[in-house]
């Protein structure tokens, strides 16, 4: 029996000021500034400190421990962000790849 395939989601993630939208199919995810009032987003993180948002990025802090501090919120459909979670891994994993010094 095949595995399902991942029902597509779209994650709001807001950081201080800055808004991006994060689109993520089960295989891969696609990343772009939020313009205006969007509001097809599934689920919205939201974190007042970029440097937390930093250490998530790099593997230094568990989203659930920054959630646990009250330094992420979550709002939305939190099971759907879960079953996402291997595909977002890899996108942040290459993010953090390809901000690394050469």
């Amino acid at each position: 029996c095949p595995a399902p395939t991942p029902v597509p989601i779209t994650v709001l993630i807001q950081v201080a000021a800055d808004r991006w939208l994060l689109e993520l199919d089960g295989t891969t995810a696609r990343c772009a500034r939020a313009r205006g009032a969007e509001t097809r987003a599934q689920v919205t993180l939201v974190c007042a400190d970029a440097r937390v948002v930093r250490r998530i990025i790099a593997g230094e802090l568990k989203p659930q421990a920054a959630f646990m501090r009250g330094a992420l919120r979550v709002r939305g459909d939190t099971a759907a962000l879960q079953r996402m979670a291997p595909t977002l891994q890899r996108a942040l994993g290459g993010a953090v790849a390809d901000a690394a010094p050469a």
